[in-house]
């Protein structure tokens, strides 16, 4: 089965809270919890029934090499496709108050903020979304993922 790039784009997340797997043939992304799979490692875990309603599915995730961890927030370098943003903005002054935004602590709000005030957002959102493609493609290929643009 070739897995649909744009569709794992677009489930993939990334955070310090949980890791994101995905099924090596399906494509299926399926994010879990740190804490979710703590409990699943644990004989009798106690918990909410919606937890304990989807720890067999963790379980299953955690244990099959069908399912392949996804790269994390830290190997998808926000700050340098931000950087590259800066670089691709045509107006001088747009690309010159961009790179200034990220300078320094709260830079990721300053930018954001500035892109929104630049009226940006479109152009931003689409390339970040293209670092996105090309790192989960990449991703892809190195696990003999086969996928479609």
């Amino acid at each position: 089965m070739t897995v649909s790039l744009k569709d794992v784009v677009r489930e993939w997340h990334a955070g310090d809270e949980f890791q994101c797997y995905m099924h090596r043939e399906t494509g299926e992304v399926f994010p879990v919890m740190n804490e979710e799979a703590q409990k699943a490692e644990e004989p009798d875990p106690d918990g909410p029934d919606w937890l304990k309603e989807i720890l067999p599915k963790i379980r299953e995730v955690l244990s099959s090499d069908q399912y392949v961890p996804m790269p994390d927030q830290w190997e998808f370098d926000e700050y340098h496709v931000m950087e590259k943003f800066c670089w691709s903005v045509t107006s001088g002054r747009d690309s010159e108050a961009l790179e200034d935004a990220i300078r320094g602590r709260g830079a990721f709000r300053r930018f954001k903020s500035l892109v929104f005030d630049l009226g940006l957002e479109d152009a931003w959102h689409r390339f970040r979304g293209e670092a996105l493609e090309e790192m989960l493609g990449a991703w892809m290929d190195s696990e003999g993922i086969e996928y479609e643009d």
